[in-house]
């Protein structure tokens, strides 16, 4: 992923880049706020060559979050799903499309009613186990051309933890894995969304995140742009959740949004009451 020349820019090279850049912005990036609608006020969109994280614990929503932002945006998307199989992923996808439960998406192709996918047809899954950074890059930069036709603009890794990686402890690893997530964005000039899970042993899942909950690197926090924490409501755990703007490089970090969460259909969209983002991220 490095045989790119170096090259030297001088501020009035950079101008004209950048006059090109904020014509093509609103065509070619993320706006989290469409899928959330306070977070375009929170954060701004996302473009190529950046990297996200969405840090949460175990079986608390992070792969739903990255499937809820794949549906919410229109663009072509590249799903590495590194743990669920792809025959779930499917039907996880056409729960949250259709608003319907997961169950009622297996009953509907089980007795020859099958359902739409045109609300999906943005988004393509590989499902392959220990990839490497290297081989997505290759894989964004020569295989989806032929399936895809192109490029994706958005690349999602789902999770971190399970990418293949050099380094001897999993802390090494993880913080190589990293790194390399940062360079697959800028190299393949896409949007990366990663997904990460906590460390937080002894504690429980509706705790707080902060900025060094990531789990077992520092190098997590460090190489993305915007780190996004969820975590279950304490008082309501299956009915809602929160998104916390952990860090955030273009704008301000520490701001809240309450979340209503349905695991059934694999959805999860902003509560109707807001308390205009609080930015002590303290839960009621």
């Amino acid at each position: 992923m490095n045989d790119h020349k170096p090259q030297i820019y001088s501020m009035m090279d950079l101008a004209g880049e950048y006059k090109k850049y904020c014509k093509m912005s609103d065509s070619v990036c993320v706006d989290l706020g469409d899928w959330i609608p306070s977070l375009k006020r929170l954060c701004r969109p996302l473009v190529p060559g950046e990297l996200c994280f969405i840090m949460a614990d175990t079986g608390q929503g992070k792969s739903m979050a990255l499937q809820n932002i794949a549906l919410s945006c229109a663009e072509t998307s590249l799903f590495f799903e590194l743990e669920l199989p792809k025959t779930l992923m499917f039907e996880r996808f056409m729960a949250a499309a259709h608003q319907v439960n997961c169950k009622e998406v297996e009953d509907n192709f089980k007795y020859g009613r099958p359902m739409a996918t045109s609300m999906a047809n943005n988004i393509f899954i590989c499902d392959a186990t220990r990839l490497s950074a290297k081989t997505m890059c290759e894989m964004v930069e020569k295989e989806c051309e032929q399936k895809i036709g192109g490029k994706p603009l958005v690349v999602f890794v789902d999770y971190i933890g399970l990418m293949a990686s050099t380094g001897k402890s999993r802390y090494e690893r993880t913080s190589i894995a990293a790194e390399d997530l940062k360079v697959l964005a800028k190299y393949t000039n896409t949007v990366v969304i990663a997904a990460t899970q906590v460390h937080r042993p002894g504690e429980d899942d509706t705790s707080e995140l902060d900025l060094h909950s990531a789990k077992d690197s520092g190098s997590i926090e460090n190489s993305c742009g915007l780190l996004i924490g969820l975590w279950r409501d304490k008082n309501e755990p299956h009915k809602h959740c929160w998104l916390k703007i952990v860090k955030n490089t273009k704008g301000q970090a520490g701001n809240c949004v309450k979340c209503n969460i349905d695991g059934a259909k694999m959805l999860i969209t902003e509560t109707a009451y807001t308390d205009e983002g609080r930015t002590n991220g303290q839960q009621d």
